[in-house]
């Protein structure tokens, strides 16, 4: 199994910058996505895709309370302790983006 850094370094290469580019028009479908989910590895990688969006101010995840309500709710779902720690950090990270601007 990668390590937490090799599989977030996977995921940041072929996808995540379309995504993060995209801000507002494809947060619904991440929305949706990650409501929907039930593995935690969709969890992690949507979150990470919210996590640059806030990162790069091309959505301001950390200000939509209904948003960050799936957010909490999909990472308290988690079933790795080590990766909803990981997460559990990007959700910090969010919030804080969300409070320094």
């Amino acid at each position: 199994m990668p390590s937490c850094n090799e599989t977030l370094t996977w995921v940041r290469e072929p996808i995540l910058d379309p995504f993060t580019r995209e801000g507002a028009g494809i947060v619904g479908f991440l929305k949706n996505k990650l409501s929907l989910a039930s593995d935690d590895g969709t969890i992690r990688d949507v979150v990470l895709v919210f996590k640059e969006m806030s990162r790069q101010q091309t959505y301001n995840v950390g200000d939509d309370s209904k948003l960050m309500k799936v957010v909490d709710d999909r990472v308290a779902a988690m079933k790795d302790k080590d990766w909803k720690r990981l997460v559990e950090q990007r959700v910090k990270e969010i919030r804080a983006t969300r409070s320094a601007e």
